[in-house]
């Protein structure tokens, strides 16, 4: 065995695996980055795990209540009726993880000719239930439940009782942008040049960027020890808000 372990020194066994997997800095889950095309120079970098320097690191730090790591993402049916559909997920109540079912979801419509704001709320036994808000008048009117004690918010949605289809534009939250994301600010663009920033995680679970240097051809800066790189974000010259398509994940080791 040991002369074929030679031979094929490509061949690593299970144990094997799993320490190298252990050792190298990588995203486990989670801290995905998202543009914030209407709030400047910012994005924001949703919750997750990750592994530095042989150190599990996890944002946010630990939890009151709970955390979605992954999927158990809204969506509307393809079929537009008054359902929304709750993508499969897991989320995370202390350290124990809860799986989150897919299921389509079939709100109470509010009153006649009235407007009303829903929670998508997910309890740690993985019950998923909707928590509905007062009706209003108008949409703008409508005012979001507050969260349920020992709940984590899935995502939320509005509803019109004379128009009870519900279209992906009147889902929100659907990139989790809660409390517990967190925003990451840039400094101002250059006037003349494009320059590449980094959006990185610190052992301390600590986000922030390291700022490029602008140039006709700009290149990413140094990663920081003890640090991994979550996403590479190109600052347009001139520019003043952050586009999906600017943030890359090119160097990203994950799972």
């Amino acid at each position: 065995m040991e002369r074929l372990r030679k031979l094929f020194r490509w061949v690593t066994t299970p144990k094997e695996l799993g320490e190298k997997l252990l050792d190298t800095n990588k995203v486990m889950d989670g801290l995905d980055v998202r543009a914030l095309d209407t709030v400047g120079l910012a994005v924001m970098v949703s919750p997750g795990l990750a592994r530095i320097d042989k150190t599990t690191v996890r944002v946010p730090g630990p939890l009151a209540k709970g955390l979605i790591i992954n999927g158990a993402m809204l969506s509307a049916t393809a079929a537009p009726d008054d359902k929304v559909n709750l993508s499969a997920g897991l989320a995370v109540f202390g350290s124990l993880p809860v799986y989150i079912a897919a299921e389509a979801l079939d709100p109470t419509l509010p009153a006649a000719g009235k407007f009303a704001a829903y929670n998508v709320e997910v309890d740690s036994s993985g019950t998923v239930a909707i928590n509905k808000g007062a009706d209003a008048d108008t949409q703008n009117a409508c005012v979001f439940p507050a969260l349920t004690a020992a709940k984590v918010m899935v995502g939320g949605f509005y509803v019109e009782q004379a128009d009870p289809t519900i279209a992906q534009a009147e889902i929100i939250y659907t990139y989790r942008r809660f409390a517990r994301d967190t925003q990451v600010s840039f400094d101002a663009a250059d006037a003349t040049n494009a320059r590449i920033d980094l959006i990185v995680l610190g052992l301390d679970g600590s986000i922030h960027f390291v700022k490029g240097t602008a140039a006709a051809t700009p290149v990413a800066p140094a990663l920081p020890a003890s640090h991994i790189e979550l996403a590479r974000v190109t600052v347009d010259a001139n520019a003043t808000t952050i586009a999906q398509a600017k943030i890359s994940f090119a160097n990203r080791e994950q799972l």
